[in-house]
């Protein structure tokens, strides 16, 4: 194995099940060595989700790094990137796939579904953002719920202006948020899949626009739509298995550490270029 300094680091947000678990899956049985940190709410599920990892993969070349990490915990990342900052030094890939969704949530679970999924996704990017590396890669794991053409006709036009700034974006959300708090159907976002829905397109406008604009010119910037996965958030009898859904985030994580300005800050979905705006078959 490669000393630990010679390994590119990846970080991937809630990762002790579904998805994220699958990406740093997929990363350590590959051909490709890496220092993956696996993260969880608990310390406990990080370690127990690394073992069994490292047990299916014993020839594996790469190394994993259990961490405790709660993105809607401020505590939780402060710590964390402390730690980045003392002793991982610096970060290649960051994987923020951590989030909340609930069907017919309440106001409180709404909340906190804008709150984890907006609010503090983007506290913990910005956090990490002055250690990633000069040729390093964001990934945001978004969802086609979040495609303009579920928003009302003002959302579109709003959340598809190439203008859009950080600060509006929060603005938006703070809107949002204190409109589902105080029970306010007229808001600018839809809520007819419920709030993840909405969350999902402030962070893909957020990614999309305010995001790849404050990247180095050689870091990288994706979001991808994993599709409908059967993970403890998609449901046991979603179409897709969750390693269908890291398919594309593992792929975006091996491809060459150098800007590809044909896939740079855009959406994707099966490793293919979709459209922010308009409806994709289900899958």
């Amino acid at each position: 194995m490669q000393s630990d300094s010679n390994l590119r680091s990846v970080i991937v947000t809630g990762s002790n099940q579904g998805i994220g678990y699958c990406i740093i899956d997929g990363l350590y049985s590959g051909s490709t060595p890496y220092h993956l940190i696996l993260t969880s709410r608990t310390l406990e599920n990080a370690q127990k989700a690394a073992e069994e990892i490292k047990n299916k993969h014993p020839n594996s070349s790469s190394k994993i790094t259990p961490r405790q990490l709660n993105i809607s915990d401020s505590k939780s990342t402060d710590s964390f990137v402390e730690w980045i900052k003392t002793d991982l030094k610096t970060v290649d890939v960051l994987i923020n796939n951590a989030a909340i969704a609930k069907v017919d949530a309440n106001v409180q679970q709404s909340l906190d579904c804008l709150n984890t999924n907006v609010f503090k996704t983007i506290e913990f990017t910005e956090k990490v953002q002055p250690y990633l590396t000069n040729d390093g890669k964001i990934i945001v794991i978004s969802s086609g719920a979040g495609l303009l053409a579920f928003q009302s006709d003002k959302a579109r036009e709003t959340l598809d202006d190439s203008s859009l700034t950080r600060d509006k974006v929060l603005e938006i959300a703070k809107t949002f948020y204190e409109g589902v708090k105080e029970g306010n159907k007229e808001t600018l976002l839809s809520t007819s899949m419920g709030c993840y829905q909405s969350s999902k397109a402030l962070i893909n406008a957020y990614s999309r626009w305010a995001l790849a604009r404050s990247v180095k010119k050689g870091q990288q910037v994706y979001v991808v739509c994993p599709g409908h996965c059967q993970t403890n958030m998609g449901g046991s009898t979603a179409p897709r298995t969750a390693e269908k859904g890291a398919e594309t985030p593992i792929y975006l994580t091996n491809l060459p550490f150098e800007v590809n300005e044909e896939i740079q800050g855009k959406f994707l979905r099966d490793k293919n270029v979709i459209s922010w705006v308009d409806r994709i078959a289900p899958a």
